[in-house]
C-alpha cells in the first residue's frame, strides 16, 4: 500500500505540472491566434472592438413651386439589395420634414461610411397629396465633414439629398 500512495502523489503532482504547462501554452497559442487573425483586409493590425463614427443626413424637401413641404416622412436605407429584404426594413431610419421643408437625422446606425455610399432615400407624403420620391446613391452625395482620431473613430459624415414633390394626379 506503501508504495501505491506514492505513486498515486507523484502521478498528481506530474498531472498537475503538465496540466498547467499545456494550459500556460494553450493560452499563448489563442493569444498570438488572435492578434494575427485581426488583419482580415491585409491593411495592418486592427484593433478589436466596434468601429465608430458619427452619421448624419439632411435636407430640404419642395413641390413643383418650390415651397417648403412640412411633414414629409424620410426613410433612409442603407444598403437596398441586401438579400433579405425584410430586415432592411429593420436597418433604416425615418426623419420627418419641419415647417421649413427642412430634415435633418444626426445618428444613424451605420458602422462604415461606406453603407452611406449605397443608400437609398425615400419621400412619402403621409397625408397622400404628394407623390412619393426615391433618391437612389447617386443623387445624393456624401461628404466627410470631420476627421476622426484615425483608429476606430471615423470621423463625422454626412449625406445630403434634397427632393421636389409632385403632387397626386386627380381624377375629376
Amino acid at each position: 500500500m506503501f508504495g501505491g500512495t506514492v505513486l498515486t502523489e507523484t502521478y498528481n503532482k506530474m498531472k498537475a505540472t503538465i496540466s498547467k504547462s499545456f494550459r500556460h501554452f494553450l493560452g499563448a497559442l489563442l493569444a498570438m491566434l488572435g492578434f494575427q487573425g485581426c488583419d482580415i483586409l491585409g491593411t495592418g493590425m486592427v484593433m478589436y472592438g466596434q468601429p465608430h463614427a458619427t452619421y448624419k443626413a439632411l435636407g430640404d424637401v419642395t413641390d413643383d413651386n418650390g415651397k417648403p413641404l412640412s411633414g414629409i416622412r424620410v426613410v433612409i436605407n442603407p444598403n437596398p439589395t441586401m438579400e433579405e429584404p425584410d430586415f432592411s426594413k429593420y436597418y433604416s431610419d425615418t426623419a420627418y420634414t419641419d415647417a421649413e421643408g427642412h430634415y435633418e437625422k444626426a445618428t444613424l446606425k451605420y458602422n462604415w461610411p461606406d453603407e452611406l455610399k449605397n443608400a437609398t432615400v425615400k419621400f412619402e407624403d403621409v397625408s397622400g397629396e404628394y407623390m412619393t420620391v426615391e433618391l437612389t446613391s447617386s443623387q445624393t452625395s456624401v461628404t466627410q465633414v470631420e476627421k476622426g482620431s484615425g483608429a476606430w473613430d471615423s470621423g463625422t459624415f454626412e449625406m445630403k439629398a434634397d427632393a421636389t414633390m409632385q403632387k397626386v394626379p386627380r381624377d375629376d
